[in-house]
């Protein structure tokens, strides 16, 4: 889970989906465990955070946590004694079924704030059999004012007897045109905002991620280095032996980059199109 857990807001294209949630809980008729399902990197982890912030504060507003009452200060430094994370501990791996019946328990606890405790599962579908199995206990007998929110970037992979538990909000993806106009105003003017979305495939989160990781520097050297091989200036074998010590999603993530790049280009140029094969058969 990328996003910071300090105080967060529900994204730009996000607002009719936050509407609904803060209606539900304004109507009190909240349910005791929610799904938000959407693509990773358009900010689902955002829109999680941002409520599980809300329903915590004590004076929210509509547009979120108020920023000022004890409880979003315990939020802000990350000591909410009423907040969990359930997440891998590391990427790609698995939530162990030890760190679910650790928040099964934190579940049936009394809120220590006098509010929500809510647990974010984050991806819920890192979840394996036994640990999915543990968290259907909880969503099944939930204890008073507990939330858990799940955040799916492929639902399919879920149990069905989780989802059911579930009340499912399926988040848009974000139009091009409000991702850039978001990041544009979250970075400085120098970046170029369009190759960072082109890189991602429109997804902002996920763009900015990348800038302030450095991975954008590391993909333009993938690019490059393709670049050169296309053109006989470089090898396979020297490529790979450069690449071998960065994290294989970055190379595929570099290598899709390039390869949309190229066929771009060869619709672009038509003379581009043997280039483009030429270079592709060198992979």
């Amino acid at each position: 889970m990328n996003e910071s857990t300090g105080l967060v807001y529900p994204l730009p294209w996000q607002m009719d989906a936050w509407q609904k949630l803060v209606d539900l809980h304004m109507a009190g008729k909240l349910p005791h465990a929610l799904l938000l399902s959407g693509t990773d990197g358009s900010g689902v982890n955002r829109l999680a955070l941002a409520f599980a912030q809300y329903v915590m504060c004590t004076k929210p507003s509509a547009s979120g946590a108020c920023g000022n009452c004890s409880s979003c200060g315990l939020t802000i430094a990350s000591t909410h004694p009423d907040f969990k994370l359930l997440a891998p501990e590391k990427t790609g791996g698995q939530i162990k079924v030890d760190s679910v019946r650790g928040v099964v328990k934190f579940g049936h606890n009394t809120a220590q704030q006098g509010g929500y405790r809510v647990v974010v599962v984050a991806p819920a579908e890192s979840m394996n059999t036994f640990s999915a199995n543990s968290l259907l206990k909880s969503l099944e007998e939930p204890g008073d004012k507990t939330l858990f929110i799940l955040i799916s970037h492929m639902p399919a992979a879920l149990l069905a007897t989780i989802k059911s538990r579930c009340q499912w909000i399926k988040l848009p993806e974000p139009m091009r045109a409000q991702g850039k106009q978001w990041l544009a105003s979250v970075m400085s003017s120098e970046v170029n905002v369009d190759e960072l979305l082109d890189l991602t495939n429109d997804q902002p989160i996920k763009a900015l991620n990348f800038y302030s990781g450095g991975e954008l520097e590391q993909i333009q050297k993938i690019k490059s280095g393709l670049d050169q091989l296309a053109a006989g200036r470089n090898s396979a074998l020297a490529l790979a032996n450069a690449w071998a010590r960065w994290p294989a999603m970055l190379v595929v993530d570099g290598i899709y980059y390039w390869s949309v790049s190229w066929m771009k280009s060869s619709v672009v140029n038509q003379t581009g199109n043997a280039r483009a094969r030429q270079g592709m058969q060198k992979l």
